[in-house]
């Protein structure tokens, strides 16, 4: 079990400055449940997952959401059912829920992938659903309304919100041509669909094209997604709020032929960044690439943002008011994928493209456990949750749903997990310093004596960290 820092002094670099703090683990859904996603409304926090009644008995599903407060407080006493039931045969990968917020009708709109018209039992004709949620947490639309109901399955993938409306991107699956494409639709803050039941599309190319994700600039979205037309790369294009595309099936952002998988794309300090995991040796590794809002690059080559032992892949990136933060499964730590899974690492990483912990700061690992399908939102002081499923490595068809409060320099990171003094779990919150900056102590409530004997095991400890590291 690790120890939450709710501030921490850096010793070992000659300065004192706040660390990265990551608090203890939020238990939001037993299993099983899983595949969740976070939005904020610049204070709170809504996770929204897929949930299934009867632990496991039946093949239906659930759409359901926990609010969370900037101190780790879990608001609602169970969740709340925004979707009671839908006919779903696969595990909850199937449902992927994806949620954001309007600030000014100050309602959520929550989109998830939706089998209660498939034609069998196999969700051969999977539509795309939506509801809207108010802030204090009442489902406004019962059984949601259809976004998407074209002749073959498509899958809710993102949804944003920008200059009055909601964009979701979703793939598409043509029965015709067997290509995957990526099409979106616009959302009224009334829930009214403005591009009827099969959106427009962004990206219609041959092959597969999926795993998009999207960002607004203030004036422009800009979409991301996983394209096979030429091997493995990463596309993308600005989409603006009247649907215009304005690259027509999008344009490479990583076209190096390698294995590539899942970008995310996100916005902040005046620049967007994606980023994606690709095997260009023996393992995954996390690249990243930084590109003005007219969608023209930064850097010459993709950035690296981690390359360490194992694989790291899967990742996710949200702006924080100050520098993007990163976080990516990773395997580093397993020692048999029947006995262990991977963890959740991650970084802040500045508008330079400067990766502040080098390696990674480990954010949850347990051993047994896998964690996967990482998700996090800041809220407008810079307050971030964290949002995973985990499962038993030996029981993987049981996942549940955790969180964690994570910060930068410690603004606002409660270590008792809530302002009500909730106990963490066993794989409560930690802190695992990444490049030189790895020693720290707490703080607001170290007494001299503590402080001194840090100082006096300052040799030791330099030589340790520089073993780890």
């Amino acid at each position: 079990m690790r120890t939450a820092i709710p501030f921490a002094m850096c010793f070992v670099c000659g300065s004192a400055f706040a660390m990265p703090t990551i608090g203890p683990e939020l238990p939001i859904a037993p299993a099983p449940s899983g595949t969740p996603s976070v939005a904020t409304d610049g204070e709170g926090f809504l996770i929204v997952f897929t949930a299934r009644p009867g632990n496991n008995t039946t093949p239906s599903e659930t759409i359901e959401a926990v609010r969370v407060d900037a101190s780790g407080k879990v608001l609602d006493a169970a969740p709340i059912v925004i979707l009671s039931e839908m006919l779903q045969v696969q595990q909850t990968a199937s449902a992927n829920p994806v949620a954001a917020y309007d600030p000014g009708s100050k309602t959520y709109l929550v989109a998830w992938s939706d089998g209660r018209n498939a034609s069998d039992l196999n969700n051969v004709s999977d539509d795309i659903y939506a509801a809207r949620l108010s802030q204090d947490g009442r489902v406004l639309d019962a059984n949601g309304f259809p976004l998407a109901m074209l002749p073959g399955p498509q899958t809710a993938e993102s949804v944003t919100f920008g200059a009055g409306e909601f964009l979701v991107t979703f793939q598409s699956f043509d029965n015709i041509t067997s290509a995957n494409d990526i099409r979106g639709n616009r959302v009224q803050p009334n829930g009214q669909p403005m591009d009827g039941v099969t959106g427009f599309g962004i990206c219609t190319a041959p092959l597969f094209q999926g795993e998009s994700t999207s960002a607004f600039d203030g004036t422009n979205f800009f979409v991301t997604w996983l394209d096979r037309r030429n091997g493995s790369s990463v596309f993308g294009t600005l989409v603006g709020p009247d649907a215009s595309v304005k690259s027509p099936n999008g344009f490479a952002i990583e076209d190096n032929n390698t294995v590539i998988d899942a970008p995310f794309v996100a916005f902040g300090g005046g620049e967007y960044f994606a980023v994606w995991g690709e095997k260009r040796a023996m393992d995954f590794d996390i690249y990243g690439a930084r590109l003005k809002p007219d969608g023209s690059g930064l850097d010459g080559a993709p950035l690296q943002i981690v390359a360490a032992p194992g694989d790291q892949g899967h990742p996710s990136i949200r702006y924080d008011g100050s520098n993007f933060f990163v976080a990516w499964d990773d395997s580093r730590n397993m020692k048999s994928p029947f006995l262990d899974g991977p963890d959740v690492y991650g970084s802040w990483v500045d508008a330079s493209g400067t990766v502040q912990s080098a390696g990674g700061i480990e954010l949850a690992h347990s051993s047994g456990i896998n964690y996967l399908h990482n998700r996090s939102a800041f809220n407008a002081t810079g307050q971030g949750l964290l949002t995973f499923q985990h499962t038993l490595a030996m029981t993987p068809f049981t996942p549940s749903v955790g969180a964690e409060l994570v910060a930068n320099g410690g603004s606002g990171v409660n270590p008792a997990g809530g302002s009500d003094g909730g106990a963490s779990s066993d794989n409560g919150g930690g802190m695992k310093g990444g490049g030189s900056c790895a020693i720290a102590a707490h703080a607001p409530n170290a007494t001299p004596f503590a402080l001194l004997l840090v100082l006096l095991l300052i040799p030791a400890l330099s030589r340790r960290v520089r073993k780890l590291f």
